[in-house]
């Protein structure tokens, strides 16, 4: 197989599992770099430097590929215009920049969040693609203008787009921060009371990907992709610690408006420190907002996916040396 895909995020933690997942399957990958591609030291991939800002240099990288799988985002942001810019005006110019192509790709795989649906105040109602969407965060309404922005690509162009929940894994910089506060044996619980969360494993959202790519039965549609069970916060963070080999952590449950205070704080810091913000604003008020659930009946129902990793699995995949 000669075809080549193109990836955003390529050098991510989602990204590199995508890369070799494609090679492994004959495809020749390209990765979109703002980077020297001389300093990416990754085997078998080809490294194009572009801007999100600039049109001309995505229509270039993305021209000749057979799909692109846009899973670049900005997930913690201190300003608005931050993950305007980051989410939906980078989505736009890589729409544009596809329409640009010369030839145009055959295929426009989207990552988007489960965060540009909303949460759902019931945890037996978990979120479905029927729903209408409502965001709550910064993050959430510009993932979701990104969604929007593939409609403007011809009909011709197969464009899925794909809503997971938290993707966890080895080598996640998230889980590690986590795991770092689990390691301490003290934490902020970062949510409100009982709350309810879907996961999903980053091999079977990297099968995901794929599967979105090759099954004919997924063009032109949005799909939430999770392990079909919800979990509780603290459940999750008992299973990272029971996986970690520690004791589960005292957690101290903050009101909602101390935690917004708490991410006004960190936001602050790191600006100061030039540095990404571990906690914020934006986060603070989807902690507030509810569960964080959806079901993955309608995938499943489309591509006859059989299985999920379930957590427990999951996690110890992701900490066993």
């Amino acid at each position: 197989m000669n075809k080549t895909v193109l990836i955003t995020g390529g050098t991510g933690f989602i990204g590199r599992a995508l890369a070799r997942k494609m090679l492994s399957c004959g495809y020749r990958v390209r990765v979109l770099t703002r980077k020297d591609p001389a300093s990416l030291n990754l085997p078998d991939i080809e490294f194009v430097q572009g801007s999100y800002e600039d049109v001309d240099s995505l229509a270039k990288a993305i021209s000749g590929c057979h799909a692109v799988f846009h899973l670049a985002a900005l997930i913690s942001g201190c300003e608005t215009q931050d993950f305007v810019k980051a989410n939906a005006v980078a989505t736009a110019n890589m729409v544009s920049g596809c329409i640009k192509a010369s030839p145009q790709p055959e295929a426009f795989i989207y990552a988007s969040s489960i965060a540009a649906g909303g949460p759902s105040q019931d945890k037996d109602n978990p979120r479905v693609e029927s729903m209408g969407a409502a965001p709550v965060s910064d993050y959430g309404r510009t993932k979701l203008a990104g969604e929007k922005e593939l409609l403007r690509l011809p009909p011709e162009v197969k464009t899925v787009v794909l809503r997971p929940p938290m993707v966890y894994g080895r080598s996640d910089i998230g889980l590690s921060k986590t795991a770092r506060w689990v390691n301490r044996g003290f934490m902020v619980n970062m949510c409100q009371g009982e709350t309810y969360f879907s996961f999903i494993y980053v091999e079977d959202f990297i099968n995901v990907l794929y599967t979105a790519l090759v099954s004919p039965a997924t063009a032109g549609k949005t799909y939430y992709v999770c392990e079909d069970k919800q979990y509780q916060w603290t459940y999750f963070i008992g299973e990272m610690a029971k996986a970690m080999g520690k004791k589960m952590p005292t957690m101290i449950t903050l009101p909602p408006g101390q935690l917004m205070l708490l991410g006004k704080v960190y936001a602050r810091l790191a600006k100061l420190l030039h540095a990404e913000a571990a906690f914020h604003p934006d986060k603070a008020r989807e902690a507030a907002a509810g569960n964080w659930i959806a079901s993955p009946k309608l995938w499943m129902q489309d591509t006859g996916w059989k299985c999920w990793t379930p957590l427990t699995e999951g996690m110890s995949k992701s900490f066993t040396r």
